[in-house]
């Protein structure tokens, strides 16, 4: 999902529980900014077709302002591409698509977890979305239905799950050691060993799905970065980094990966835990101090809270080099009562064991 520029106010507004809802509200504002017409639908003209391209994946680097199309190139252009890009799909994407195609198209969505999921069938210009009652209505056209329902029991008939399960498990063990990710990496790693092609459907592909599936910014030459869930301020660190050459910085980043990697566990390791759990949430190093910090909240939080949410966003937090004082002021708001000195205790151990996203160094020499 594209991560938007937000305005943090208190020590709460940092944290990845906020962030989730912040970028929930603005994925709903970008659909009530999309068309209200599907490309494939029978009242779709030429008149809607500048409008469905600039707010499409395909508007990448402002394509949109600079060509002209008709709505028969641009539905030619989405079923030569369909068969191979519906094998690559979120699975939040995939569980709405089996909906829609058992409901003839029409689907109340009011899960907020999936409004994501629901921008980017938007932005493949397979669907329409539009508010009723304070839920989405999706739709998808009859066109679609025979081609995307083969494409669903196709995929589950083969071994792509387990790849693309593999491959999210390695960029989001990647953007947790790391906090960001430049395209490159992930690109050809999803060409090599998910989609086994290289050429420029397959690469449009790759992207797709990283937008798809990730959080991610553009930066200024339309290259997508993807980024860490509880990465609170993008800006800040990619203002320093492209004070240099952007392949220096590049290099930089992934040498810090793989330094992050060989810190913590083998490459090996990595990868099992990844097939086994997803992904890796988080190094070896930082267990203990994450679950003494869960054991000091339990039974002090938030209703609306639990103890382990609230550990994982105070790490998170520490990851990104603020200050103890901050956190502690973060901490406070998640919990109903005064800080104890176990709470207290808990927070500092945390402060120094966890290694910083722009490095290896923690308060505490490793």
């Amino acid at each position: 999902m594209l991560r938007e520029k937000f305005q943090y106010g208190e020590a709460f507004d940092m944290t990845m529980s906020m962030l989730r809802m912040k970028q929930v509200e603005a994925c709903e504002r970008r659909l009530h900014c999309c068309p209200k017409v599907a490309l494939f639908a029978s009242d779709a003209t030429d008149k809607h077709a500048q409008e469905l391209l600039i707010s499409s994946f395909d508007n990448d680097g402002g394509l949109g302002k600079r060509h002209l199309v008709t709505i028969g190139e641009l539905r030619a252009a989405v079923m030569s591409r369909l068969p191979l890009e519906a094998q690559f799909l979120d699975v939040d994407e995939r569980y709405l698509l089996g909906l829609l195609v058992v409901h003839n198209g029409e689907l109340l969505l009011d899960d907020p977890d999936r409004v994501g999921a629901a921008e980017s069938l938007v932005r493949r210009l397979w669907c329409s979305v539009r508010p009723e009652g304070g839920r989405w209505h999706l739709y998808l056209p009859q066109p679609l239905h025979e081609p995307l329902a083969f494409a669903l029991s196709t995929f589950e008939k083969s071994p792509l799950w387990m790849m693309l399960r593999q491959f999210d498990g390695m960029v989001e063990s990647q953007l947790y050691a790391a906090g960001m990710l430049f395209e490159q990496q992930p690109v050809e790693m999803f060409l090599s060993q998910v989609v086994h092609r290289d050429d420029w459907m397959a690469r449009d592909i790759a992207r797709r799905y990283l937008k798809a599936c990730f959080d991610y910014v553009v930066d200024y030459r339309g290259n997508l970065i993807l980024l860490h869930p509880g990465f609170v301020d993008p800006d800040a660190a990619l203002c320093t980094r492209f004070a240099t050459d952007a392949a220096a910085a590049e290099a930089e980043l992934v040498r810090e990966n793989v330094a992050n990697g060989l810190y913590s566990i083998s490459a090996e390791e990595r990868l099992l835990q990844a097939l086994l759990q997803g992904s890796v949430d988080m190094l070896s190093e930082e267990r203990i101090p994450h679950e003494h910090m869960c054991a000091a909240l339990q039974g002090s939080v938030r209703p609306d809270y639990n103890a382990e949410e609230c550990a994982e966003d105070l790490r998170l937090l520490v990851k990104q080099g603020y200050t103890l004082e901050e956190i502690r002021d973060a901490m406070k708001t998640m919990l109903t009562v005064l800080p104890t000195k176990a709470m207290n205790d808990a927070l500092e151990e945390l402060y120094l064991c966890v290694p910083r996203w722009q490095g290896l160094s923690a308060a505490r020499v490793q």
